[in-house]
């Protein structure tokens, strides 16, 4: 019973501000910033770094050999000997091993684009939400993440991306 209330107390004071608004949009910053052709842009450059497309061929590369090597062994591992079956399972877990060390070198790599987009459009932002505040008289912007339902209409995500693209 005290956490209903509790619960129910703090429902009605996080929906206050957004009751007592005239419009309430809804903006999802990473999509608006990563769908920019800037961020287009540092995509491509990333993948068409060479040490860079290395590192995705490899890890692919590893994944395919760890495949077939599964497949192989589920196919034709219950004929093999013991030392076989055991120099298998080691070459799996060292593949697996790899190919998880690749993945998180390449998703290091894809953050640190992200990261540098984000940085680089955060002045941007600030002035095209603005922007847009005064030119659609919103009130209030949440996270569309954080809304539990939104009208498309109050999305304002897709202004953003062509407000960004469009500023210098």
């Amino acid at each position: 019973m005290r956490f209903t209330k509790i619960v129910s107390l703090a429902a009605l004071l996080l929906a206050a501000p957004c009751a007592l608004a005239g419009k309430v949009a809804v903006l999802n910053i990473e999509s608006a910033v990563l769908q920019t052709e800037a961020a287009k842009k540092a995509e491509k450059a990333l993948q068409s770094r060479a040490d860079y497309a290395a590192l995705v061929a490899k890890a692919e590369s590893m994944k395919a050999e760890f495949e077939n090597l599964a497949k192989e062994e589920k196919t034709k591992g219950e004929t093999w000997p013991a030392d076989k079956k055991q120099e298998t399972k080691k070459k799996l877990k060292s593949l697996n091993e790899d190919y998880q060390e690749a993945v998180k070198k390449i998703q290091g790599e894809q953050q640190k684009v992200v990261m540098g987009i984000m940085q680089e459009m955060q002045p941007k932002m600030k002035a095209v939400i603005d922007e847009l505040v005064a030119a659609e008289k919103i009130d209030v912007i949440v996270k569309s993440q954080a809304a539990l339902w939104a009208d498309p209409a109050a999305d304002i995500t897709t202004k953003v991306t062509e407000k960004l693209n469009k500023a210098k």
